[in-house]
Order: C-alpha cells, then structure tokens, then sequence
C-alpha cells in the first residue's frame, strides 16, 4: 500500500498501520528497545524514537484500542508525529506532538485538521476527540479554531495524579451536503491558511474549501434497499463462505477465488493463518492439500494487498496500480549496493525459482531486521512486479520472474489505475457482500479517495443498513437472493478476513476483536492468538489455544453465555481433530461457573 493519505503544498502524511503502533509500544517495554527501533524502516523515527515512544506510553495510548500514526513532513523535515486511536465504534481521539523546534509554528492546527479528515473518511467515526490540558492556551485555542466544542473536565476517574486536569473536546463529522454548494463563503480571508486551501479561519463546516467542509461532500445516491441489521450480517457470512454448503468440488482454490485474498502471517500456534482461514470454510481439509492449491501450477501469487496476502493469479492485473505506485516511490531505507538489482534478476534468470538465502543470503548479520543486500534487491523486485514469489518453502519466500510464473494473457500492466481500481472495488464488495467505504477500502487497503472516484462505476449499489452511521454499498447479487443455509461452527484465525476491520467486526457482531500477540504479556486480556468462535452466525466466545504433543490446549475460554458451551466444545474437538490431537485440555475459563459444564460436553464428546 503506498502510505500518502493527504498530500498538500506544505504537509505529507505517512500512517503507519496499528500493527506498528503496538510494535513500538512492545519495543518500548524491550531493554533492546533501542536496537528495535534503528530498524525502522524510516529514518525521521529512527531520529525521533524517544520522543515517539514517550509520547505513546505516557499518554496511555497502549490499551485495548486501535493505533493510526503518521509522520508530518512540511518542507521535507518531520515536524510532528499524528496519532489517531479509536477507541470502539464510532469514536477515534486525535493527538499530535510537534518536534521541538517545530513547535509554535503552526503546525498542531494543520496535522489536527488533516487527522480529522482522516478519521472521519477511513476509519468511519462520527466524532473525534481532543483532550486539551486546562492551563494549556495554545491547545485549546487550536481545538476552538478546528471547530471542537470543550465538553468541560475529564471525570476524576480519568484524572492522573500530579498531572493537570484535561479538558474534553468533540467533533461530529458533517454527514449531509449543504443545499448550496456553490455559494461563496462569507467574511474577509486571512493571510494565514489554517484550512489547508484558503485562508480561512471560520470553525469547521462553514469553509467551502476546508477538507471537512459539509461543501465538499459527495451527494450520495439514493440508497436501492434498507437491510436489516441481521439482513448485513448473514450477506456478510454467505459473501465469506461461512454460512450456506461449502463447495468442496472447487475446495481450496475455490475459497481463494471467493474471498480474493488470504492473509499470510508468521504466528503458527494451531497452523498458520493461510492453512486456518480454508480450514474454517470446508473443515478438516489436509494441510500439505492447502499448501498445493495455493502453489502448484502457478495458481496464486503472494503480493500486497489488505497486508501480505495470497492472491488468485487472475488478480495480478488489477495489482498493476500498486506496482507502479512502488516504482515511482522513493525508498527510504536499506541501501541498495550499485549492480545487485541487475545480478539478482540475472540469477534468477538463469538458476531460479530461488530463495533470498539461495540468491546470496536474506541478512548481513544474524539480527533479523539486517538484510542483506540481495534480499534488498529481490524484495524490492518484488514490488515492482518483476518478480513473483510463486511459494513459501519453510516459510523462506521463493522468488522467480514474473514472465516466467505468471501466464502470458495476464502478464501486462496496461490496465490504467482508474479501471485497477474500480475491479478491486466491486472484487472487495463482492468478498464482503456488503459494507461501507472504509471496509471496502480496508479490503485491499485501498485509499478512501481512492473508493469514492470509482465505487459509482464499480457495479456495487448503495444500500441502508438499519443501525449503521455510514451509507453501504452491496453486491447486486448478494440482494437477489436470500442467504440461508447451514452455519459453519469453527475457531477464526485472529487473521481471517470475516473479522480484518474492527469497526465492521463490531457493527456485525457486537464484538470487538484485537490480537494481543504484540501486546505484553501482562496487558492481554484473551490471550496470545485468541481465535474467535463462530456459531449459528454469531460470535459466541474466544479460545487461545496451543498444543503439548497429541493435546490441543486451550489456555484461555470466554464464553458468551452457557449457550455458547456446546459450540465452543464443538468447535475445540473439529479443531483438535485437523491438527491430530486426540485430547482436549482447558486450563482457564473466563467465566467460572461455566468451566464444569464445558469439561462434561468435551468429556462426553471425546469419551
């Protein structure tokens, strides 16, 4: 994904995802801490690590929340680090903290403002947040100027000792156009543009070019159905393959081909998250069937998409936009020495398909972060589309050229952005069934302006979800038709594209789901990869499993309630099963007074 959210004369904005939030704050707990962070692949964090750390731990920025930063570089020089945190549905605080030669500049009301516009467009809040110290002038008055309205003091239970008391401002984001958008705005423009377009000072809303603006705002299409609130939620589970019979004929290439992408990731406790999200579609499919029908025959290819995914080779087209965006970006990190580009080609050439060891070696020293300058070459080949990784053998990547893995009638990039675009949109719309433009843009990380320019195009029609805040978009095909069918009753990969959002995760289920295995050990409230248990279309507990021989473990059970006994016990021995456990052992349950009756129904079930 290229990372430019919002690009003006004077500002940039590169965000860094949550995952390196809670890295930072992990690495900050790290004596190593240090050595950590002189791997960040930007160097504006590397120079400003201490800073960027103890604003994050200082502020409690660390708990059970969602991270969104970003660096802001007026004039090529970092003046401040931009934190957005949501904190459950509908919500998000927004803070900034200026480099200290920066501050008094001006900068805190144009990172703010950019932050909101951020906010409300990809993260689909309705308010935000700005908490402003009592004594602190400059704060509050860049609050008052954006539009905050001060709610007065925190509650003494939010009060830190020794540390002033904070003030509480919120923002709502301006949902309907102005019934004029062409009329001129009134009152005389400043010098100063602290509305990024203009010189005007007017509180948010009321500037006709301010980025919030209500002028700027797309009129929305009329919406083609009002749906349910369960209406979106089985759509949803029938568009990911979980509710309804599995087509087991198309088997595992099906599932890729239906849902588009499948996440990658290193945590393999039960197995890894490529193997589980398959698993939870069509049950206790072979391990070594899944790794074949994502590889042989050049049937998929790894590449960035909602992270590092596997995607159907069909989809290689529609990526060209990516690929072109990485050729056209500068890099900013691990040198790359003159010559090692063209030899890495040229081997791979003659000697491929090759891993980054077999190129020359992934690392100049055994620190993971170190690479060499091979696998600079090769990663960096990779981006640019020319070179694929037709495989994961250990979980080593192996790389060969893109002329030579992917299919002659899918080998070019004529396909220009607009026409890349509008295809992932209606793919992703599909993959979900229905949802807003943040979770269609969150799909393939897309950017939200991104969406708007083409989601009119893209096939998709605009729906109503009863209890939704933001507008939705569905798939045709997914209103013709009434999902029913059978639920499946399974353990989700913490990775599993059903529950990539949080927000969306929330708005469809009520339940709110964050991976913890970056999170210290002492902070985790589920545990390390607490899988999600889906039931009847519902998500009804959470398990943390791990395995000790022929026993699969669950370390960590949370129950919704006793009738989420029998599912989560069900869901425990199909999985046990899979992975060759002939045993279940639980060793805490959340929820006491539920322990003896989920150990009789796994006692009878394995008797």
């Amino acid at each position: 994904m290229d990372p430019v959210i919002l690009t003006t004369d004077r500002l940039r904005m590169r965000a860094l995802g949550p995952a390196d939030a809670e890295a930072v704050y992990a690495a900050a707990q790290d004596p190593a801490s240090q050595r950590w962070i002189s791997s960040f692949p930007s160097p504006y964090l590397r120079e400003h690590a201490d800073a960027f750390i103890d604003g994050v731990v200082a502020r409690g920025w660390a708990d059970d929340s969602e991270y969104h930063f970003g660096l802001f570089l007026p004039d090529g020089a970092l003046a401040g680090v931009l934190g957005v945190m949501r904190r459950g549905l509908g919500a998000a605080e927004v803070g900034f903290w200026a480099t200290r030669e920066h501050r008094g500049r001006g900068y805190m009301t144009e990172a703010v403002l950019a932050a909101a516009r951020w906010a409300f467009t990809e993260l689909s809040v309705d308010r935000l947040e700005w908490r402003a110290e009592v004594g602190n002038r400059p704060s509050r008055a860049v609050a008052e100027r954006v539009g905050f309205t001060m709610e007065g003091t925190l509650r003494a239970a939010r009060r830190t000792p020794g540390r002033p008391t904070r003030l509480v401002g919120r923002l709502a984001a301006p949902l309907r156009p102005r019934p004029d958008p062409g009329r001129p705005v009134s009152g005389r423009a400043r010098s100063r543009c602290d509305h990024l377009t203009c010189g005007n000072l007017r509180p948010i809303g009321h500037c006709q070019c301010h980025p919030l603006s209500s002028a700027t705002m797309t009129t929305l299409p009329r919406p083609a159905t009002i749906l349910t609130a369960d209406d979106a939620r089985r759509i949803a589970l029938r568009a990911q393959g979980l509710l309804g019979a599995p087509d087991r004929r198309a088997g595992v290439r099906g599932v890729l081909r239906h849902l588009g992408a499948v996440q990658l990731d290193t945590i393999s406790v039960l197995a890894r998250s490529h193997e589980l999200v398959p698993y939870a579609r069509l049950g206790a499919v072979g391990r070594q069937a899944v790794e074949s029908a994502y590889w042989q025959d050049t049937r998929a290819f790894e590449y960035w998409s909602h992270a590092a995914c596997v995607l159907p080779v069909e989809e290689w087209p529609h990526f060209a936009f990516r690929r072109r965006a990485y050729r056209s970006r500068p890099h900013w990190n691990h040198q790359l020495p003159e010559g090692t580009y063209e030899q890495v080609i040229k081997q791979l050439q003659s000697e491929g398909p090759l891993t980054a060891t077999e190129l020359g070696g992934a690392k100049r020293t055994s620190e993971w972060w170190d690479w060499s300058g091979t696998k600079v070459a090769v990663e960096r080949a990779l981006m640019y589309g020319e070179v694929v990784c037709v495989e994961r053998r250990g979980w080593k990547r192996v790389y060969d050229l893109a002329e030579r893995a992917i299919p002659d009638a899918l080998l070019h990039d004529d396909m220009d952005d607009a026409e890349c675009l509008r295809r992932l949109v209606r793919l992703a719309g599909e993959s979900l069934g229905v949802g807003t433009r943040a979770d269609i843009a969150d799909y393939h990380r897309l950017k939200g302006e991104q969406v708007e320019a083409v989601i009119a195009d893209s096939g998709l029609v605009p729906v109503e979800v009863e209890g939704w805040a933001k507008p939705a978009w569905a798939d045709p095909a997914a209103l013709a038709t009434a999902p029913r069918g059978r639920h499946r009753t399974t353990l989700l990969s913490p990775f599993d594209s059903l529950i990539w959002e949080r927000a969306r995760t929330e708005r469809l289920f009520g339940f709110t789901h964050r991976l913890e295995a970056y999170v210290p050990k002492q902070k985790r409230v589920h545990g390390y990869f607490a899988m999600p248990v889906l039931s009847g279309g519902r998500l009804v507990g959470r398990v943390d499993p791990a395995r000790e021989g022929r026993t699969l473990v669950a370390r960590q059970v949370t129950l919704d309630g006793p009738k989420a006994v029998v599912a989560v016990a069900d869901a425990l021995i199909e999985a046990a099963s899979w992975v060759g456990c002939t045993d279940v052992r639980v060793e805490r349950v959340t929820e006491p007074e539920l322990r003896a009756p989920l150990a009789a129904v796994l006692a009878r079930a394995l008797a």
